[in-house]
Formats: structure tokens, C-alpha cells, sequence
């Protein structure tokens, strides 16, 4: 009994540090040309399969939404975050960067940089500092791209690199609850203890 009690008690273990490394490792918003409605679609943690082209052309302004909205409302404390960007400008290229919230009707921005890109297609990366904010349960992580003057063409894609963002390490997963980590370690100690008085 005690040996069954403790090969249950191994196993459930394992799996438990199996799913808690994933939900601390280092989280990548993809961006594509495929659309939800007005907004382009970011992908996070899969490359995106494009049904359209690869290249968007941007005269105003872009926004790329999470493919999944939060489960549950997810603080993200003050940090900075990395925007990787291949694109070229046309009549300057000046642009604003922003990240925030899309709740489905509008954007909210809580951090952004200034970029002026130029005529031949480069490769940018650039770090973006953001206050703490939270996106609401139902409503998506979003990338806001401005033209400030002139236009840009944004490349989704470059031989075999995508343009990304990507979020800073210490950051909670999305979209689950930034208490998942805590919780599954908080059982996974419960065990540990159980498992230390069943040898």
C-alpha cells in the first residue's frame, strides 16, 4: 500500500514540474497578416500560419491583439519588454510603438518608444518600458504601431525569423492567472511532504 502510495505520490510530482517550468519560461507574441475583424492577430508561443501575405502596409495605425483574450484579469507589473521588427519606411518612417489593452473596441496604451526607420528593409529591436497595468478578463494583450510621418511596410517575416514581441521574463502567464505557477508549486510541496512521511 505504502509502495502504491508512493509511486502515486513520484508521479504526481513529475507532472506537476513539468507544467511549472512552462508557465515561467520566456513568453513570444508572434506577429502575422492574418486579421480578428480590423485587428491583426499576435500568436504566442506558435509561429503563425499565415493565410495572407506577408508584408502590412501601415498609413495610420496597426494594432495586433492576442490570439486568446485573459481567463482571468492578469496584472502585468512595470517593466520592459522587447519588440524584434523587420520593416522598411516610406517618406521617413517615423513611428510610435505602444503596448496595452485591447478591451474590443479601443486601445489603451501604458508604454511606447519612438522609431524612425529607413528606406531599405532593416531589422529593429527595440526595448519598450511599460507601467503596471491589467488586462481585464475578455479583453487581449495588445501592440499598437502609429505613423507619425510617413508610412512603413512591416515584414511578418524575414528568411526565418518573425517579427515578435517579447514579453519580459519575469511577466505572468498569459492568459491564464499569474497565481497558476504558485499554486501548482504550493502542490507540488504539498507532496513533497507527504511523500517524505510515506518512506
Amino acid at each position: 500500500m505504502y509502495g502504491l502510495m508512493k509511486r502515486v505520490v513520484l508521479i504526481t510530482i513529475a507532472i506537476l514540474l513539468i507544467l511549472i517550468v512552462p508557465a515561467s519560461a520566456m513568453q513570444i507574441g508572434y506577429l502575422s497578416s492574418n486579421t480578428t475583424q480590423d485587428e491583426y492577430i499576435m500568436y504566442k508561443g506558435s509561429l503563425p500560419t499565415h493565410s495572407g501575405k506577408k508584408t502590412v502596409t501601415i498609413t495610420q495605425r496597426a494594432i495586433w491583439v492576442a490570439n486568446e483574450s485573459a481567463k482571468v484579469n492578469i496584472t502585468f507589473p512595470e517593466n520592459e519588454w522587447t519588440l524584434v521588427l523587420f520593416a522598411k519606411g516610406k517618406d521617413s518612417g517615423k513611428i510610435r510603438i505602444s503596448i496595452g489593452v485591447w478591451n474590443g473596441n479601443s486601445f489603451e496604451s501604458y508604454g511606447n518608444t519612438i522609431l524612425t526607420l529607413s528606406n531599405g528593409l532593416q531589422s529593429y529591436s527595440r526595448t519598450i518600458s511599460t507601467t503596471d497595468f491589467i488586462v481585464p478578463k475578455g479583453c487581449r494583450l495588445a501592440l499598437q504601431v502609429e505613423c507619425i510621418d510617413g508610412n512603413i511596410e512591416l515584414h511578418i517575416k524575414k528568411d526565418k525569423e518573425f517579427s515578435k514581441l517579447i514579453y519580459p521574463l519575469d511577466e505572468p502567464p498569459y492568459p491564464v492567472s499569474e497565481l497558476l505557477p504558485v499554486v501548482l508549486m504550493s502542490v507540488g510541496l504539498a507532496l513533497m511532504a507527504i511523500h517524505r512521511n510515506v518512506r
